[in-house]
């Protein structure tokens, strides 16, 4: 670490543990600063900047100190590995100082600091922010360097301005006990001249490390929410909202699960993480996205949309009250996922909803590049992407008023178009939904509560075999079927053979419909399937399968099933 000696003006190299107590200097650069070069070869004084480094050096030994830091000159940039140690060494760096000097350049010695501070540039400048933060004490100064007061003297004006909570600038509350969004929403507005620097100026914040790589752009801050990830076990850094587009095209339906910058916090502040989250597993990066064993929530709608599956984020927003906050999310593929609408998030109500079984998902990181186009091609680029794995479906249309839920395989369904999708491999050419509801026939009130399977539905070459199973009426030894239900949910049952042969161990009939009977009045459960071809929701032909209810017509028809 190099340090100016306040009496010679001189730069110093220390290493290790041997370095002496020193001030450190924030500021927001103008023009030509003074560089470490300028600094050794002994021109810096002819530089208007120097005034900077001379004042520093005149308040560091006035408060009893020899050295101070100043980053403009105190790092050789001309050396990458120089400048990433120095930017990944920053924090700690003002954190160690004894004291951080602020100079507001454009704060006028006459102005009222309470209402006169927030319009300084220093408060919208992405590297100051940890400057703040870090250090146990901060004296701020307006251009003339007059002194304008300490960070302990100024927290309320300072809280407002930043958004961060006067027991985090006063090291009473540490880092880590803020939500990672909340902690990204204190970046939102604040600008870098380099786009990369928005995450770079952040890893102290989030006591991370990473390699510097200018000219990768927006990955930057990608790269940087992978390494938080690393880092932390907090959903809220999902907790992001797109901003709407500002150039006319229009604003893509689905997203990766990572934001694009940290303006997309903008809206997290306040975001709280709940006392007892349901999610307790760990979540991290692979290449095929984010990896997390967990238990999606599945909403029901109020519109034709279908079913909304949701990942509860486990935390919700100070200001909203106790509802926790979740991601919209659609399947793209097997147990794969997409951000669904990422201009929102989902507040969850207490119900309804119902859990889907614990499982390992992936939502992706990274979506492929759409280009420009209108926006009926944009519509179908995008839906082709929910599509594209699907090289068959079956689509289960119920009765009005009836609820579907323990669809197997569950990596298969999908729960906005109600549909079990194949991606060719002949082993999963299978499918079981369970469903209830009741239904009024001749002043007669039935519970139903039913399952249909339907083995080898994608195999042109073997025989299909479809059953629909009364789930009420005991026709079959109700734990047997209990589990054989609760089996063919587990990844070892997932395969047609398996399936095949559970019904005969178990003794599920293979019918093509049930009676259910009550006092004088009956009611035929049935089911019909057809091929159809509906390019918005698969690219190949595909089966309905419609469950209907009908009052048998004659005792034959009664007995039928």
């Amino acid at each position: 670490m190099r340090l100016i000696n306040v009496h010679s003006m001189s730069v110093e190299e220390f290493i290790g543990r041997n370095i002496p107590p020193y001030g450190i200097l924030s500021h927001t650069w103008e023009g030509s600063e003074v560089s470490y070069d300028e600094m050794r070869v002994g021109t810096a004084r002819s530089k208007e900047a120097f005034h900077k480094i001379e004042m520093t050096c005149k308040l560091a030994s006035r408060d009893g100190l020899a050295y101070v830091w100043v980053d403009t000159c105190c790092i050789d940039k001309s050396s990458s590995a120089e400048l990433t140690e120095g930017i990944n060494s920053m924090f700690v760096w003002y954190k160690r100082a004894t004291v951080c000097y602020v100079y507001l350049s454009d704060l006028e010695s006459s102005a009222d600091v309470s209402t006169a501070l927030e319009d300084c540039r220093w408060f919208s400048r992405g590297w100051t922010l940890q400057e703040l933060i870090a250090p146990q004490e901060v004296k701020f100064f307006d251009q003339n360097w007059q002194f304008k007061g300490c960070k302990n003297h100024l927290l309320e004006e300072l809280s407002d301005i930043t958004g961060i909570s006067s027991t985090v600038l006063e090291h009473l509350d540490p880092l880590s006990s803020i939500t990672v969004a909340a902690r990204l929403s204190w970046a939102a507005y604040r600008e870098t001249t380099r786009e990369e620097d928005a995450a770079y100026c952040l890893l102290g914040i989030f006591d991370v490390n990473m390699p510097l790589l200018y000219g990768e752009g927006k990955k930057a801050f990608r790269r940087l929410q992978e390494e938080i990830i690393k880092a932390e076990c907090d959903l809220s850094i999902f907790a992001w909202t797109a901003e709407p587009s500002q150039s006319g095209q229009p604003d893509r339906r689905y997203s990766s699960i990572l934001a694009e910058s940290p303006m997309e916090f903008s809206g997290c502040r306040g975001i709280i993480k709940a006392n007892e989250s349901t999610f307790h597993a760990d979540f991290s990066i692979t290449n095929r996205g984010i990896r997390m064993h967990t238990s999606l929530l599945i909403l029901e709608t109020i519109n034709s949309e279908g079913r909304l599956c949701v990942q509860d984020l486990g935390c919700f927003k100070d200001s909203d009250g106790p509802y926790h906050l979740g991601v919209r999310l659609r399947k793209c593929g097997p147990d794969m996922f997409v951000r669904d609408n990422p201009y929102s998030l989902q507040t969850l109500p207490s119900k309804p909803w119902y859990e889907s079984l614990y499982r390992t998902i992936y939502i992706l990181s990274k979506l492929p590049e759409i280009p420009h186009l209108p926006h009926s091609q944009m519509l179908q680029r995008e839906n082709d992407l929910i599509i594209s794995c699907r090289t068959s479906a079956v689509q289960i249309r119920l009765p009005p008023g009836f609820t579907s839920y323990g669809a197997c395989p569950v990596s298969h369904f999908d729960e906005k178009d109600g549909l079990f999708f194949t991606t060719g491999d002949a082993r999963q050419s299978w499918c079981l939904i369970q469903f209830y509801g009741e239904s009024l026939f001749n002043g007669r009130k039935f519970r139903v509560s039913c399952f249909f399977l339907w083995i080898n539905w994608h195999c042109q070459s073997r025989e299909r075999v479809s059953t629909l199973v009364d789930e009420s009426t005991g026709s079959c030894d109700p734990v047997l079927l209990s589990q054989f239900v609760t089996g063919v949910g587990h990844e070892q049952h997932n395969e047609v053979p398996l399936v095949m042969y559970n019904l005969g161990v178990f003794g599920i009939p293979v019918q093509d419909c049930v009676v259910l009977k009550k006092g004088g009045s009956t009611l035929r459960i049935s089911h019909s399937i057809r091929k159809v071809f509906q390019p918005d929701i698969c690219n190949n032909e595909m089966y309905q399968v419609d469950i209907t209810l009908e009052s048998p017509l004659t005792a034959q028809e009664a007995t039928a099933c």
